[in-house]
């Protein structure tokens, strides 16, 4: 998976099931896009 982020400012991203398998890969996916996540988990 490819993110890339469109200007230099950091993009809030909400991310619900952060805490899971997926929703932690895609955590750090964004991160390493330059994204801010946010993290919303049931756990």
């Amino acid at each position: 998976m490819t993110i890339k982020s469109q200007d230099s400012t950091r993009a809030a991203v909400l991310v619900t099931g952060g805490c899971g398998y997926i929703g932690s890969h895609v955590v750090r996916q964004l991160v390493e896009a330059g994204c801010h996540p946010v993290v919303i988990d049931n756990l």
